[in-house]
């Protein structure tokens, strides 16, 4: 890869880094506010009369936009100052959980469906469009529709200040060590070392952080 250049995030109060702007910057504080009013309105729902959604919402909590629930009143917790972005879609089974540790950052468009249970440890980010889902359908009797057999799977744990990149899919049992990062568009269907880079399809090691 040629040409990889370092970029070193804005530091230092929000004026500071609203100066950047520069003459757009009235446009900038007009687009940072409605924002931050939509999704404190987004919060305020699911904390008043959203319980069917989120059993338990922590503080600081940013959700961008409405997500979509398949079954209603599942035990979906999350954590403290975690982020949901739009379009994300959940589904938690009757007796399972999916725990949303602190810090966590989930983008545009995912879905995490669980019937068995899914952890995601403090500080991890996924990535846009990923899927984590915990089952999957039957199909061993094929005088039988896949659509009316059962399901099977196992938990999913991802550990601390995990990295899933774009478009991903972790599949059932699989259980993602802390530190590890999976490259854009991975299919997961083991289990992945801890501090470990692991890309493709099925997924396998590139090499460990160093």
């Amino acid at each position: 890869m040629s040409n990889v250049q370092n970029y070193q995030m804005p530091k230092g109060s929000p004026v500071r880094k609203l100066v950047a702007f520069k003459y757009l910057i009235p446009f900038a504080i007009f687009w940072y506010v409605s924002r931050y009013v939509r999704q404190k309105l987004i919060v305020l729902w699911f904390r008043v009369f959203g319980k069917y959604g989120f059993r338990k919402i922590g503080k600081d909590v940013v959700i961008d936009g409405l997500p979509s629930f398949i079954w209603p009143c599942s035990n979906i917790v999350l954590g403290d100052f975690v982020r949901i972005g739009k379009r994300c879609v959940f589904q938690g089974g009757p007796d399972s959980k999916i725990n949303i540790g602190n810090k966590v950052t989930v983008n545009d468009g995912c879905f995490i469906t669980a019937l068995f249970g899914i952890s995601i440890g403090d500080g991890s980010s996924i990535g846009e469009y990923t899927s984590i889902r915990d089952y999957n359908h039957k199909f061993d009797n094929p005088t039988i529709p896949i659509k009316e057999q059962d399901y099977y799977g196992s938990s999913i744990e991802i550990g601390k200040d995990c990295w899933i990149g774009r478009g991903c899919i972790i599949l059932a049992g699989v259980k993602i060590g802390d530190g590890a990062v999976i490259g854009a568009n991975s299919v997961v269907n083991k289990d992945v070392l801890p501090f470990s880079i692991v890309a493709g399809i099925p997924a396998k090691i590139i090499k460990m952080r160093e």
